[in-house]
């Protein structure tokens, strides 16, 4: 949810699934509520972070993060 000087705007983003590979395309679905905000939308900008995980096969957790 994003605070702004003339009201508030939410937004909600949906991915088609949690883990993307190099070269993969999805479709993102992207809904926001500007109703409570005095002010339009001009543009929106979305990007996407890398995070590397390592994982303990035997007890599923992570051992290793790195955004």
């Amino acid at each position: 949810m994003g605070l702004m000087g003339a009201g508030v705007c939410s937004y909600t983003c949906k991915f088609e699934k949690d883990v993307l590979y190099p070269k993969d395309s999805i479709n993102l679905e992207v809904e926001i509520d500007n109703s409570k905000c005095s002010k339009k939308i001009e543009k929106y900008k979305i990007k996407l972070l890398r995070r590397t995980q390592v994982f303990n096969l035997k007890t599923s957790k992570a051992i290793y993060t790195n955004d």
